[in-house]
């Protein structure tokens, strides 16, 4: 299993390099919000000095703890999606090519090789997985084609879905946010077609789904990230600037 696990991590690393091929801004770049402490922390880069930084926002938009680098820059473009929940680890091979149309994932526990288990897709069939999520009962999956969101229960039977719409991409790759969870419905900042800024919220157990638009018109080359305490989201992304590109963020009150 070690192997296979070396031999997909290699292939997704190619066909991710070969898919990112595109120019980010010089600048501060890739932000990816982490809930720390009871506010958000958000990490990023910058093109120039390649190195990584941190800056913290509180639940009202101040500013905690201003930018400040934390060491050298590292990529993980190209890995497995990897997740970590209740002592066990989730690895979802993103890729077409890998998955066959039809994702699945390996479980480890610790106790011995990980065990590969399917997911009931039916007739669906899958491009691109962008973002997971796990949870004591669910797995929840953000994929292409278009924006779609699956939600598939860990404990019985039960699979459910939504499409979103048609986000904008860059080559394969939706502009779309990682997945955060409130109160029973899952969350996904991304642009359409239209290079509208959106908030999606999608409560699999009724079905509900509610957009927001967070603005108009939007840079289509960036990276959104978002966190969430309390009824609070944070959305971070980066945009250019006077100085170069630089992380912007907003704040919107939950639920939608």
């Amino acid at each position: 299993m070690r192997s296979w696990l070396q031999v997909l991590t290699i292939a997704l690393a190619s066909a991710a390099a070969d898919g990112l091929a595109h120019q980010d801004y010089a600048g501060d770049v890739h932000p990816r919000v982490v809930v720390e402490r009871g506010q958000f922390a958000i990490y990023f880069h910058n093109t120039r000095d390649r190195l990584a930084y941190k800056l913290v926002v509180s639940t009202t938009g101040a500013t905690l703890s201003p930018r400040r680098a934390i060491g050298k820059a590292t990529d993980e473009v190209g890995s497995p999606i990897r997740r970590q929940h209740g002592g066990r680890s989730y690895v979802i091979p993103a890729w077409e090519r890998e998955h066959k149309g039809q994702p699945f994932y390996l479980l480890g526990d610790g106790k011995g090789a990980p065990r590969r288990m399917a997911l009931p897709w039916g007739q669906h069939r899958v491009q691109l997985v962008h973002d997971a999520a796990v949870s004591d009962r669910e797995l929840v999956l953000a994929v292409t084609p278009g924006l779609q969101l699956f939600r598939f229960a860990l404990q019985g039977p039960g699979v459910a879905t939504t499409r979103l719409g048609e986000p904008y991409r860059i080559y394969d790759f939706p502009r779309a946010s990682n997945l955060a969870a409130h109160r029973g419905s899952t969350l996904i900042g991304w642009i359409d077609s239209s290079q509208r800024l959106l908030l999606s919220s999608w409560t699999p157990s009724t079905g509900r789904v509610r957009t927001v638009t967070l603005a108009a018109k939007t840079d289509w080359n960036t990276t959104l990230s978002i966190g969430v305490i309390g009824d609070v989201l944070l959305l971070a992304r980066h945009a250019p600037g006077p100085r170069g590109a630089e992380i912007k963020t907003l704040l919107q009150q939950l639920p939608l």
